[in-house]
């Protein structure tokens, strides 16, 4: 959430950043307000105490912790990074696919889909190529991420894809993909 507005509930913040004792730390700093909800701040940041800079939101990137990753593919969309840096790293998180592990925390289709969300925020034309390639992916969600992001770019590649996605209906363009 944004500052001032309400916080999720604690369960779903852990969900969401994967981090089991993200709850107990925020208890602990004094971070978590009435009926244990945690402060926007704390589950913005869960591997440091304050606001990341985007050397910070890199190195996260690189990292082998999807939550980081997660998080550093956010703030690089968020905050439009021009590092030179930031799409190879942004292409390489979208590569991160694997079938979906309920039981896995932040899994790396949520990694794929904040990369392919941040990619669109970037306006490089050079993600284009990747982004219509994730199209197929058997994951809606990262699929409707890849789609917002093409119309972002205003990708025209993109167009007969969609077109093509959409002709058969919302209960199969929707729908994971079967083969």
């Amino acid at each position: 959430g944004r500052l001032g507005e309400p916080a999720l509930r604690p369960a779903t913040r852990i969900r969401i950043l994967g981090r089991s004792c993200l709850a107990a730390r925020c208890r602990a700093s004094g971070r978590a307000g009435a009926g244990g909800s945690i402060k926007p701040l704390a589950c913005l940041t869960p591997m440091s105490e304050g606001p990341i800079d985007e050397h910070e939101a890199l190195a996260r990137l690189r990292s082998d912790d999807p939550s980081a990753q997660y998080y550093a593919a956010w703030w690089l969309g968020r905050n439009r990074s021009r590092h030179p840096e930031a799409l190879p790293l942004l292409l390489t998180a979208l590569q991160q696919r694997r079938p979906r592990d309920p039981g896995a925390g932040v899994e790396e289709n949520a990694v794929a889909r904040n990369a392919a969300r941040a990619l669109g925020k970037l306006g490089d034309p050079g993600a284009i190529p990747e982004l219509l390639a994730a199209l197929e992916d058997p994951d809606d969600g990262l699929r409707e991420a890849v789609a917002r992001s093409l119309g972002e770019l205003k990708a025209e590649a993109a167009v007969s894809s969609l077109v093509r996605r959409l002709a058969s209906g919302p209960d199969v363009a929707g729908a994971p993909r079967e083969d």
